[in-house]
């Protein structure tokens, strides 16, 4: 769906947003499809490398009988192989954000470039980001920063009554009192891990629009991002932009949940099959046959990035509802398209 008349460019209802949204992604299924899965299959090679890794050096850790039979007798070598997986873990897990960050830097270009009538194709989106690959890591970093930084805010209630807890714990003070606590302080710190994650989503729902559509440096990206999701459109509780957002990705939200969960239904099947994970006595993480199980990984794979733009699109369709709600913007781009300005 190209927005051919700059008519169409108005201030939008929370309904009309998901309306369009799912408009769009069915207008441009194919670039966007092309442009995820390219991503996504960058994402599943890092993983699998790593799933592959574990299997040859870290056994251990895909559970099973021998890690049953190695907690009883070798303490020591389960805790060692699950240290070093963990750490080598971290490496794949900074590629997957680096990775995701890019995919929604891309799609959000190809949106935004679409929905306002601008020729757009995946090669010019990729390009883009290559070209913008300096800045868009500063952004990533930036983010992650301040994301770690607010998790700790968060959290720091709750780990510190779960610490005070495990002391009184450790030093044979098991009173009710005692346990009360840090019971209290797990499940607080679990909530304040859900409410920092809540709290980013809504934070940077639009950074990725603003680094597509904006040339700003790093830290004016984030304040551009901060200004647009904050504030009110109007009077009421639902008039305020972070509860407009929040509202909508919860809807979206479980209509990703839903169809991812499908498309991984495949790879569940094949993996309880001949893992048999309900019968400990047999139950082997290395039975899986990869000739069943890639199959079905990558059917997982194209699932996702067929449903995946769905959440770009939402947050780039909400960048420009506040930029036409704030700035005037489909006022602007009439104006330089009735007045085009001299090269």
């Amino acid at each position: 769906m190209q927005t051919d008349s700059l008519s169409e460019l108005r201030p939008l209802a929370m309904g009309e947003l998901i309306d369009r949204s799912a408009r769009l992604w069915r207008a441009q299924l194919k670039p966007l499809f092309q442009i995820f899965l390219g991503f996504e299959l960058l994402v599943y090679a890092a993983i699998k490398g790593y799933r592959v890794a574990i299997r040859i050096w870290f056994p251990l850790v895909e559970g099973g009988m021998r890690l049953a039979d190695a907690i009883q007798n070798d303490s020591r070598e389960v805790a060692r192989q699950f240290i070093l997986a963990g750490l080598a873990g971290l490496p794949v897990l900074v590629l997957y954000l680096i990775i995701a960050w890019l995919a929604a830097i891309a799609g959000a270009r190809f949106v935004l470039r679409e929905y306002l009538g601008e020729p757009s194709s995946p090669p010019e989106c990729i390009r883009f980001v290559v070209g913008h690959l300096g800045r868009a890591m500063r952004v990533l970093l930036l983010c992650l920063l301040i994301g770690l930084a607010m998790g700790f805010a968060f959290m720091a209630p709750g780990a510190l009554l779960a610490i005070l807890g495990t002391i009184g714990t450790a030093a044979s003070s098991r009173t009710s009192a005692v346990v009360l606590l840090l019971l209290l302080g797990m499940l607080l710190a679990m909530g304040g891990a859900f409410l920092c994650f809540l709290w980013y989503l809504l934070r940077f729902l639009l950074i990725a629009p603003v680094v597509a559509a904006e040339e700003l440096g790093a830290i004016q990206a984030l304040k551009r991002s901060r200004e647009l999701i904050s504030g009110s459109i109007g009077p009421g509780l639902m008039n305020r932009v972070r509860i407009r957002a929040a509202v909508l990705l919860a809807v979206l939200g479980m209509v990703l949940i839903v169809v991812t969960s499908i498309g991984s239904v495949p790879a569940v099947v094949v993996t309880l099959a001949y893992t048999a994970p309900w019968d400990p006595a047999r139950s082997d993480p290395t039975a899986v046959p990869q000739l069943l199980l890639v199959p079905a990984e990558l059917f997982q794979i194209g699932v996702q990035a067929l449903f995946s733009p769905l959440y770009v699109i939402f947050a780039s369709l909400f960048y420009v509802d506040m930029r036409v709600r704030r700035e005037g913007l489909d006022l602007q781009l009439k104006l330089d398209r009735t007045y085009p300005r001299a090269a």
